[in-house]
């Protein structure tokens, strides 16, 4: 089964590492403080489920992101590209809507539970071969998980 995704430009690519550009994307968003990743995710099933103030029910996208901010994350569903222009709003006051324009991102791919620990060190790598590319990487990061839903 194919699930939709936000379209973006290969802009470079080497080996595991990439940069992106996305023009335009949007997303449903739960902030906490976990970190084992799905804090949120049957808020957010719900809410692409119909329980939105519109009761307007939607497939599920990938990825599902992490916005990782010092020691803040924020869970994320893409909003189907059929609802950029009139998405439902959340009917709960924890869930909230988040627009990406025009963004320009830093992508190294790699498998395995994504602990912490396992993050920060592909987090590294990925700034380290960004700065070689001429690249200032911001202190934040996504991560953006493929996980099967079985």
């Amino acid at each position: 089964m194919a699930y939709e995704a936000p379209l973006f430009e290969k802009i470079l690519e080497e080996g595991a590492f990439s940069i992106r550009r996305y023009p335009f994307f949007k997303t449903v968003v739960m902030n906490h403080s976990s970190w084992d990743g799905y804090s949120g995710f049957n808020d957010l099933f719900n809410y692409i489920s119909g329980q939105n103030k519109q009761r307007q029910a939607m497939k599920m996208t990938v990825p599902v992101i992490n916005d990782v901010q010092r020691d803040q994350l924020s869970m994320e569903f893409v909003v189907p590209a059929q609802f950029y222009d009139n998405t439902p709003e959340p009917s709960v006051n924890y869930l909230s809507l988040k627009t990406y324009e025009n963004m320009h991102l830093g992508v190294i791919h790699f498998r395995g539970n994504p602990s912490r620990m396992l993050i920060e060190k592909h987090y590294q790598s990925l700034r380290e071969w960004l700065q070689q590319k001429g690249y200032q990487p911001s202190s934040s990061y996504f991560v953006a998980r493929y996980n099967a839903p079985f």
